[in-house]
Formats: C-alpha cells, sequence, structure tokens
C-alpha cells in the first residue's frame, strides 16, 4: 500500500502531456484544393483532416499579408459538424489558445513577439498541433516588387518562430516548384502517418524546408526532390498538476507519512 502511494505521487509530479505535431509548408497553394464545390483533392483533404486530428476548435491567425490565404481552411475546416474555427487578428495568447487542438500560421505579416513564442510553445508541448506555412510565390523572380518583400519577411518571420521553439526546421527560400497546378505523387510524398495512404497532393508553387520529417517533395530546377513540407514532434513539458491534484498529492505523502509512522510505533511496542 505505501509502495501503491509513493509511487502515484511520484507519477503526478514527474508526469508529461503528449507533445503535438508542428507542420511548416513552404506556400499555402495547397489549400486551394479544398474547395467544398468541387469535392477538392482526396490527398488534401485527408492531410489537412489529419493534422487537425479530431480537435473540435481550430485558431486561424489573421496576421497575415493576405486573408486570401486563410480563407480556404476556414471553409474546409467548418465544414466539419461541431468544429469551431476562431479567426484571431491579434497576438497569439494563451486565452486565445484554450481548448484548441490546431493552430494555423500562414503567411505572417510580422514577426512573433516573445510573449507569443512562449505561448505558442506551451500550447505545442502540451499536446497542440501547429501548422506553420511560408510564402513561396512571393519569392520567384518572376513576380518582383512589393510581393516579393513580404514573402522573404513572412519567412523570415516563420523561420525566428521555429528558432524560439528550438525546432529543427527551417524554410529555405528557393522555390523548387512553379507554376499552376502541380501534383505530388509517388516519390514525391513521405513516409508519415500523416502522408499514409494518400497517393496525391496537390500544389502550386513551393519553396523547399529543411530538417523535421519530410512529408511531401518538389523538383527544383535540376529534378532534385526537396521537400516543402515537414513535420516535427517537439520536446513535451511536464504537467503542472492543478489545485485538486496537488491535494491528492499532499493527502497522499500525509498517509505515507502517516503509516509509517504507525509501523514504527508498533515495532518499538513488540
Amino acid at each position: 500500500m505505501l509502495a501503491v502511494l509513493a509511487f502515484t505521487a511520484t507519477a503526478m509530479l514527474s508526469g508529461t502531456a503528449d507533445a503535438g505535431t508542428l507542420v511548416v509548408g513552404g506556400d499555402f497553394t495547397p489549400t486551394f484544393s479544398l474547395n467544398a464545390f468541387d469535392a477538392g483533392d482526396a490527398g488534401n483533404r485527408l492531410f489537412y483532416d489529419r493534422l487537425r486530428g479530431g480537435a473540435m476548435r481550430v485558431v486561424i491567425s489573421q496576421r497575415t499579408f493576405s486573408t486570401f490565404a486563410n480563407e480556404n481552411l476556414v471553409r474546409f475546416f467548418g465544414e466539419t459538424p461541431g468544429v469551431q474555427v476562431v479567426q484571431t487578428p491579434g497576438d497569439i495568447t494563451a486565452d486565445v489558445l484554450a481548448g484548441a487542438g490546431l493552430l494555423v500560421l500562414q503567411f505572417r505579416s510580422d514577426a512573433f513577439a516573445g510573449d507569443e513564442m512562449t505561448a505558442i510553445d506551451r500550447y505545442v508541448r502540451a499536446g497542440g498541433n501547429l501548422l506553420l506555412v511560408g510564402e513561396a510565390s512571393s519569392l520567384n523572380t518572376t513576380f518582383p516588387g512589393p510581393a516579393f518583400t513580404e514573402g522573404m519577411q513572412a519567412n523570415a518571420a516563420a523561420n525566428g518562430l521555429l528558432a524560439g521553439l528550438n525546432s529543427s526546421i527551417r524554410i529555405v527560400n528557393d522555390d523548387v516548384g512553379c507554376c499552376g497546378t502541380l501534383v505530388a505523387n509517388g516519390a514525391q510524398i513521405g513516409n508519415d502517418p500523416l502522408t499514409a495512404g494518400i497517393a496525391s497532393f496537390r500544389y502550386g508553387y513551393a519553396t523547399s524546408v529543411s530538417g523535421g520529417t519530410a512529408l511531401f517533395f518538389a523538383p527544383d530546377a535540376n529534378g532534385v526532390l526537396k521537400p516543402f513540407f515537414a513535420a516535427e514532434t517537439l520536446d513535451a513539458i511536464a504537467v503542472v498538476p492543478e489545485p485538486a491534484t496537488w491535494a491528492m498529492m499532499i493527502a497522499g505523502v500525509g498517509l505515507v507519512g502517516g503509516a509509517a509512522r504507525r509501523r514504527r510505533a508498533t515495532l518499538a511496542m513488540t
């Protein structure tokens, strides 16, 4: 009995939550295939649904160079009965993330503040999934001008967040896929639970990513396949016990101590 109580108290003190999945993409064009009116591409729909992971609350940041980047995901996740899609224009905070199972950050227009990084880091390490997407079409020299600057800023913001999360993934800024309707299939689809059974994945542009587990590949100008979507699981954080849990631990430790004292007293009498 004493051993059980001691083990329980130790387990509650040292418990950890399962960390969520971080997915980084080099462009948001794969969301174009999620339109409900044409049923979209089955592979794209399966991928994003798996990324949601059964979550009933999805938070999508509106801090983006173009709200068009989010429209398809808002529509897609909103199709699922019971799923609440929350679009937030402000900073990402713990309150914003409360109850969320998926956070979407696409084509961010400015750098992430330190408090935002802390909130996002704790959210992912406590089990929340994160989709972080940069921009590729604005990097291609075919599209010069302000769009080029916006793409560089978006990817710099994304890489800054990735560094703050101690992630191994980075957006490379090399434009490996362009342009029009492109399809990843065969060797262009990585081996991962998120991609299992997916025969094709549509996209329009891509810039490659490094690090993590490669999910989808696009050919560069020389035909070399480079990943433009990658995933990573960050280390889980220790669970901070709720007040009721602390009370249980204190009571358990008290029981252990009391039982030990009674046992010593009994032994002394005999």
